[in-house]
C-alpha cells in the first residue's frame, strides 16, 4: 500500500526540485546576459580607449603646432621691431639730408 504521507513528500520533492531547476535556469540567463554585457563593455571600453589615444595624438600636435606659432611669432615681433629701428634711421637720415644746404653748380 502506498503511504498518503510519502505521496505528499514525494510532491513537495517535486515541487521544491521544480522550483530549484527554474532557479537554476534563471541563474544560467542572468549569467549569460551579465557575460554579453562584460563583452559589450570591454569592446566600448577598446573603443574609449583608441578615441582617448587618437585625442592625445591630436592634443600633441595641436601642442607641436601651438609652441612652433609662439616662436614664429616672437620672431615676427623681432622683425617688426627691427623695421621699427630701420624706419626711424630712414626718416632721420632723410632728414640730415633735407636740411643739406644744396649747392648750384
Amino acid at each position: 500500500m502506498i503511504d498518503s504521507a510519502m505521496v505528499q513528500g514525494d510532491d513537495v520533492f517535486v515541487s521544491q526540485f521544480s522550483a530549484l531547476e527554474a532557479k537554476v535556469l534563471r541563474a544560467v540567463q542572468v549569467i549569460q546576459t551579465l557575460r554579453d554585457e562584460n563583452t559589450r563593455l570591454k569592446t566600448e571600453r577598446d573603443e574609449l580607449r583608441r578615441h582617448v589615444q587618437e585625442l592625445n595624438s591630436a592634443v600633441d600636435a595641436a601642442s607641436a603646432v601651438a609652441q612652433e606659432a609662439e616662436q614664429w611669432k616672437a620672431q615676427i615681433q623681432e622683425y617688426e621691431h627691427l623695421k621699427m629701428n630701420i624706419g626711424a634711421k630712414v626718416t632721420h637720415l632723410l632728414s640730415l639730408i633735407d636740411s643739406l644746404p644744396l649747392t648750384d653748380q
